[in-house]
């Protein structure tokens, strides 16, 4: 019979979702080993298992568990667009780590508006990385939403000795593709909502309804920001013109995860095609950053240059180890 803590297969469970209860959090999870996580990202995987899921409350880590042994080796963030499901897909090829995709659970519990204070959040995103590590039962990597920058600082708090890597690209590439994607990120979605769960953190109307242009712009210059908030030394800048080589040459040993020659040919073979593309397809990857200058609409491409482009150079001033 499977227990709440263990599946059939004699894998801990996976957890898909957090939702908020009472002065707590119920966690659903679902019975999926840890080598099914090969999809670009973790619904994806959560989606191929459809047996019911089981439910039960989130659990404080207390004392009992060093953070070393709950903590993510690396954390992806990136403001959208930009690479960032390479990386992780191309640190799956690696031996003996787990890369989870964003996580849904993990944005369960960073979804604005908190009703939780930071240090009850903190506490949570360390239950889940308990969670995470248990179901992994080696090393595993977060690649996150871009969204999930603005928490950047709560999760460093949460797990203090993590490295991460922040994978940015011109902002007019960026706003083209995500005004263009049939299935924007959540916090796009929210552009003509009415009701911005997220506008309240930035200090703005959450009844504001900026134009595109000016929203995009908005959000890549938080995204930025919220970068700098973290220790220079605990997050290095990804550039995109600089991948896929930077992956194997930068990301992995930033993360302390060792490239042999066998993982690097897997690596530089997965490199050649589209990363999003679902199981079972493969397109060789055709570089459109060309083609997405010539259709950037006018007032878009002057929001951008206007609000996203200083952050943007900001960023490159980061990389190359120049800023102030």
């Amino acid at each position: 019979m499977k227990t709440p803590d263990q599946a059939a297969d004699g894998y801990p469970l996976f957890p898909i979702n957090i939702r908020r209860e009472g002065s707590g959090f119920a966690v659903a999870f679902k019975s999926i080993p840890p080598e099914a996580f090969t999809d670009p990202f973790v619904a994806e995987t959560t989606a191929r298992f459809t047996e019911p899921p089981i439910e039960r409350r989130l659990q404080t880590i207390g004392d009992a568990r060093s953070l070393e042994t709950i903590a993510p080796r690396g954390i992806i963030y990136h403001v959208s667009k930009c690479g960032s499901t390479l990386v992780s897909q191309l640190l799956k090829r690696l031996d003996d780590v787990i890369v989870y995709s964003q996580p849904d659970a993990l944005n369960d519990l960073l979804m604005p508006p908190h009703a939780y204070s930071a240090e009850q959040l903190i506490q949570a995103l360390r239950a889940l990385g308990a969670l995470f590590a248990d179901h992994a039962r080696r090393p595993y990597v977060l690649k996150l939403e871009s969204w999930n920058v603005l928490y950047c600082r709560l999760l460093q708090q949460a797990f203090p000795a993590t490295p991460s890597v922040f994978c940015i690209r011109d902002p007019i590439d960026v706003a083209v593709s995500v005004m263009e994607d049939p299935d924007p990120g959540v916090w796009y979605r929210h552009l003509k909502s009415g009701n911005n769960p997220f506008f309240a953190q930035f200090g703005l109307d959450t009844a504001a309804r900026p134009a595109p242009g000016d929203y995009i712009a908005l959000f890549y210059t938080r995204f930025c920001a919220a970068i700098r908030q973290l220790e220079p030394q605990s997050s290095r800048i990804i550039r995109y013109d600089s991948m896929p080589e930077s992956i194997w040459r930068t990301v992995a040993p930033a993360f302390n995860l060792p490239v042999p020659a066998a993982a690097l040919a897997r690596m530089q073979q997965a490199a050649e095609f589209y990363s999003k593309d679902p199981l079972g397809t493969q397109r060789t990857f055709v570089a459109d950053s060309t083609g997405k200058r010539q259709r950037v609409a006018a007032d878009v491409s002057a929001a951008i240059d206007a609000v996203a482009r200083p952050a943007y150079e900001q960023m490159l001033l980061m990389a190359s180890g120049t800023a102030d």
